[in-house]
């Protein structure tokens, strides 16, 4: 995913989906690559089949634009991950103040979760600041971040390819 090869990881997975149906690891997969994909009704079925079921039709429901059911899924989770994702869907829904108080009192210092939160609050400026830091954390991880519909905002902007020329991603 960090080279733009998408579809190639979906054909991977269906590989390693027909080798191991049950795999939830394989599903959880699946799903991410799909809402990268903007392919929410296959990633909502597979979901049903992964490890964090909660987190993962959060997300789904957060990508489709269903904030106030993405916020019921991520508030039944306690993952710092979710709780990111919890503070991204309250900064969409007008909920500033619940999601500021995530980002300064619960979340650990984690920049992919700070910068998934100032997504949320659409707050271009701030979400790159983060973005830098997750880029000193390698490519994978940025190239894959980009992907992810909850950063759509940063997309088209002259900075993410400055981003990604930073993490070593090709343009």
């Amino acid at each position: 995913m960090p080279l733009d090869q998408v579809e190639e990881a979906v054909r991977q997975l269906q590989i390693a989906e027909r080798a191991d149906p049950l795999s939830p690891q394989v599903h959880g997969l699946m799903t991410y690559v799909l809402l990268s994909l903007r392919r929410y009704d296959e990633a909502a079925r597979h979901c049903e089949k992964a490890s964090n079921t909660t987190g993962c039709m959060g997300r789904v429901r957060l990508a489709q634009g269903r904030i106030d059911e993405a916020i019921q899924f991520f508030s039944a989770s306690a993952s710092p991950l979710d709780r990111a994702y919890l503070g991204n869907a309250l900064a969409r829904a007008g909920r500033r103040e619940e999601a500021e108080k995530l980002l300064a009192s619960t979340l650990e210092r984690n920049p992919f979760q700070q910068a998934l939160i100032y997504a949320g609050f659409g707050d271009k400026d701030r979400t790159f600041e983060a973005l830098n830091r997750v880029a000193a954390l390698g490519p994978v991880r940025l190239g894959r971040t980009l992907t992810y519909p909850e950063f759509a905002l940063v997309r088209g902007d002259p900075r993410s390819k400055a981003l990604r020329k930073k993490a070593g991603l090709p343009e």
